[in-house]
């Protein structure tokens, strides 16, 4: 498993990538990590790259997991979330993270690909390659976070 994360501060935007199994100690070990990086912007969009990924939480710790999220006082603040997932698994454990914790609607957007997500996220169209072979690049030197 590992968790890793890339700020493209030209598109203001923060990609997180899970590979293989987490929960939601990884999620939050990931997010204060980005938070401590020096080019962390607290208007910055986050995709969260689940397609690679083994989702080992139920829904609770999807709640908990949430609310610690919003009590943050920097992460709480976050305006969109996109979650670009690419199994029916994946999309259902998104949709339950989504219809069960209270979050407002219009913070998160499940995606199942690059170029839907980047719209929802304002990222002008013709980044979509740049920024693909930027989230390719990061997972080739994916470590454990």
């Amino acid at each position: 498993m590992s968790h890793t994360y890339i700020i493209i501060k030209e598109h203001r935007l923060i990609v997180q990538n899970h590979i293989g199994p987490f929960n939601g100690e990884d999620m939050k070990r990931v997010k204060l990590k980005i938070i401590e990086d020096p080019d962390f912007e607290q208007d910055f969009n986050f995709l969260v790259d689940l397609r690679d990924s083994e989702i080992n939480m139920t829904s609770e710790e999807l709640i908990e997991y949430e609310n610690w999220l919003l009590s943050h006082p920097i992460l709480g603040k976050i305006e969109k979330f996109a979650l670009f997932t690419n199994t029916p698994q994946q999309f259902e454990i998104a949709l339950d993270y989504i219809s069960k914790s209270g979050i407002r609607v219009n913070h998160y957007e499940i995606f199942r690909t690059l170029g839907d997500t980047l719209k929802w996220l304002n990222v002008d169209q013709s980044n979509k390659l740049d920024i693909n072979n930027q989230i390719k690049e990061m997972n080739k030197t994916a470590i454990s976070i």
